[in-house]
């Protein structure tokens, strides 16, 4: 840590990324971490006190937890202290003992539409001063037996971005009209039924051509942003280049969003 600590008083931009994955001792002691929380709080302490900044690493899944135990963890490492976070689900690899207990049918792993929804609720739970380094991670087979889903990482950013812009979304409804939006009652699916249902009965907006119906919300005033960013030609040219560009690359213009802010 000193070393750490002369190379960011020479100038250099210094984290210490520690491999926490788990907040519980059951569960560090049940994959054989060989460490408990106290060691990584000791240790962040001491790095702390050094002015040095910490990235803890989380692993959404483990086993004997589930998806949304993961909360209790990120609890935990804010009260310690942290300023950045790598997430991901659970990789069960060949040659692990995890890999032999999946093999042997006695390890479930998460489906992504779990991991996502974990991920949502940590990174809603998060204070915004904290950064996340990562929010998904892949791996190839033969070395990847399982979710078969991490063999793309993009699937669960891309899913992970959608369901944040729905509760985005929501809470600027609920500050227009008043609308109840408690994020930790707004699911994807929830959100996508209602959402698909508005849009049927009265907001009727279309990208570059716009209809807004008399007395309905699309008309109120305070929507005024929605309907010019929707009818503004230069930023309709500019998707329309993009989604182009994102036909070429063989992804989503959501994708390439992300890979654009990632690069």
């Amino acid at each position: 840590l000193d070393l750490l600590a002369g190379y960011q008083a020479r100038g250099y931009e210094v984290w210490l990324e520690l491999g926490l994955q788990s907040a519980n001792d059951k569960t560090l002691q049940r994959i054989n971490r060989g460490h408990g929380y106290a060691a990584y709080v000791d240790a962040v302490t001491r790095a702390h006190l050094r002015g040095i900044k910490v990235c803890a690493h989380l692993i959404v899944g483990l086993p004997g937890e589930a998806p949304m135990d993961s909360l209790e963890t990120l609890h935990r490492v804010v009260e310690t202290g942290v300023e950045g976070i790598k997430l991901h689900p659970l990789h069960v690899v060949e040659g692990s003992t995890l890999g032999k207990a999946w093999q042997a049918g006695r390890l479930d792993v998460l489906t992504m539409e779990q991991y996502v929804a974990a991920a949502v609720a940590m990174i809603q739970h998060t204070p915004p001063e904290v950064v996340y380094h990562r929010v998904s991670a892949s791996a190839r087979r033969p070395t990847l037996l399982a979710p078969a889903w991490c063999e793309n990482r993009w699937s669960a950013m891309t899913a992970i971005a959608a369901a944040l812009a729905l509760r985005d979304l929501a809470l600027r409804r609920a500050d227009a009209f008043g609308e109840d939006a408690d994020p930790a009652r707004l699911t994807h699916a929830a959100l996508a039924d209602r959402f698909a249902a508005d849009d049927a009965a009265d907001q009727r907006l279309h990208i570059g051509d716009i209809e807004t119906v008399a007395g309905s919300r699309g008309a109120l005033d305070n929507l005024a942003w929605l309907r010019e960013g929707l009818t503004d030609p230069q930023r309709n040219a500019a998707v329309g280049e993009l989604e182009r560009i994102a036909q070429e690359l063989g992804c989503t213009l959501a994708q390439l969003a992300i890979a654009w802010v990632n690069r």
